[in-house]
């Protein structure tokens, strides 16, 4: 019978009355044990660090302003990992996937994204076929941005929204009323007929559409001015729409999430009756451990923003309005990826939308396109592929949505 020598490491480990050869079959056992128990004690944990906001500026964390005590939140610790970091128990739909009246998936949840191109320009029919190259799958969402009296959709817009022979995309917008006029201005009616201009373009589009007012909203306090004001003037927009008939719109609140504006995230929320999803934008970077703390991360009294808006409103779905992980600063994010449904499934299932932010920031911001020229660039595309095609996200038909 043939006999293989055990590597020194392991054989080190073994009582001394063991040989130090045995069969190959026991050899082999004992081999996959040992990887078994490495992959078991394996933890990847990372120091403190500097993060940045959208946009490259860096922060902090925590060094603006305390945070607000919420204790009626409570914080949950996350089980023990039972399972090798890239699997996960398979995901199948249950029963008949269908889409409810705010655009919810009953299976899974929505993956889409925002898709300028790569060169300057912002051409999202160039920027979309870049997307799915990388990605190779067709976003459930396309996301865009408007200010002002702008109308939309547009005719391109719902021709990138509607390609014949794929999938529909349903399609999601932010917009800023006024660029001009403060927050409370447009509470006060300033910019009415901006906002009949945009109530007389969004009927016209046969489907559903979300849109945000104002995202971020956070990141211009007093600029524009404070929460109550802003929340005045979300209230008025949506109001005004809807006297001016618009029925085709989900309504989204999008934060930013951060830790540092916790003191005033209460104050911003304009409320149940205007609000039909939740949204925030985190991004992961170097500091962040896995997905899990990306996108409920704590810090002092604050217990992470997915447990803020779970209790805050219960029963909201959550969107992730921007999303992505700076692959360069960040070396294991494919992995963040790779455990990504399996992190969804058993801590966040109100996040029933995520919306990828693929574009560039500043020369020295984060790194999230998947086509960026960088060495990290091909583990962290293929990475987002698998995450992309799981069942997750492929089970419920954007073309069921109203």
């Amino acid at each position: 019978m043939k006999h293989h020598r055990l590597p020194d490491p392991l054989r080190a480990s073994l009582p001394a009355s063991m040989p130090a050869s045995m069969p190959a079959s026991l050899t082999a056992a004992l081999l996959a044990l040992a990887l078994a128990l490495t992959s078991c004690q394996a933890n990847d944990s990372f120091a403190d660090a500097e993060t940045l906001e959208p946009g490259g500026s860096p922060v902090t964390v925590g060094s603006t302003v305390p945070p607000t005590v919420h204790a009626d939140i409570p914080v949950v610790e996350d089980p023990p990992a039972t399972a090798p970091a890239t699997t996960h128990e398979p995901w199948a739909p249950t029963e008949p996937c269908t889409v409810s009246a705010l655009l919810v998936p009953s299976c899974g949840a929505w993956l889409g994204a925002t898709t300028p191109s790569r060169a300057p320009g912002a051409d999202h029919s160039v920027g979309l076929a870049e997307y799915e190259m990388a990605a190779k799958n067709q976003p459930d969402i396309l996301h865009f941005y408007k200010t002002d009296a702008a109308v939309f959709p547009t005719r391109s817009e719902i021709a990138l929204a509607e390609r014949p022979g794929h999938q529909r995309s349903i399609l999601f917008y932010n917009w800023k009323p006024s660029t001009e006029r403060s927050w409370r201005e447009v509470a006060d009616g300033a910019v009415d007929a901006d906002i009949a201009a945009a109530a007389a373009g969004i009927p016209s589009y046969g489907h559903s559409i979300f849109l945000a007012i104002w995202h971020e909203p956070e990141n211009d306090l007093e600029v524009h001015g404070t929460a109550e004001d802003y929340v005045a003037m979300y209230r008025h927009v949506v109001q005004r729409l809807r006297d001016l008939g618009v029925i085709n719109v989900v309504y989204v609140i999008n934060f930013m999430g951060f830790a540092r504006w916790s003191h005033v995230i209460d104050d911003f929320y304009p409320g149940d009756d205007v609000v039909d999803w939740i949204a925030y934008d985190p991004y992961g970077f170097e500091s962040h451990a896995d997905l899990r703390e990306l996108l409920d991360e704590r810090e002092g009294a604050w217990p992470g923003f997915y447990s803020w808006a779970t209790t805050r409103a219960p029963g909201k779905p959550i969107m992730l309005g921007e999303w992505g992980i700076d692959h360069v600063r960040q070396p294991l994010a494919p992995s963040f990826l790779d455990r990504g449904v399996a992190t969804l499934q058993r801590r966040f299932p109100d996040i029933k939308a995520l919306v990828y932010w693929h574009d560039f920031t500043a020369p020295d911001g984060f790194v999230v396109r998947l086509d960026h020229d960088s060495p990290s660039r091909e583990a962290y595309a293929e990475a987002y592929s698998r995450f992309a095609n799981d069942p997750y996200f492929n089970s419920t038909n954007p073309d069921l949505a109203p």
